[in-house]
């Protein structure tokens, strides 16, 4: 692999970084292997940014609410985590 090639996935990762090594490969014809030697040589990690919702203090009191809910339910089920459920059924939110 060329030190050309390298410099120029280098280039385009830190222009774009969200891109995707697999977008990266279409864009440039190359091979997605070579694109992901190219990042390596060149230092640099894929990664992913994730958006995570944020807890705000009024959502305190329904996770309380929730775990209380919970424990009840598997005080008086003892043997549910042996077997899958769906906590939206359990809830009676069908």
């Amino acid at each position: 692999m060329s030190e050309e090639t390298i410099h120029d996935v280098k280039e385009r990762l830190l222009a774009s970084p969200s891109k995707s090594l697999r977008r990266l490969s279409q864009e440039t014809n190359l091979p997605y292997s070579t694109c992901q030697r190219a990042a390596k040589k060149a230092k640099l990690r894929a990664y992913r940014v994730s958006c995570v919702q944020e807890l705000l203090p009024m959502d305190h009191e329904k996770r309380v609410q929730f775990c209380l809910g919970m424990q009840d339910f598997l005080t008086q089920n003892p043997g549910i985590l042996d077997v899958t459920f769906d906590v939206e059924y359990i809830y009676g939110f069908v």
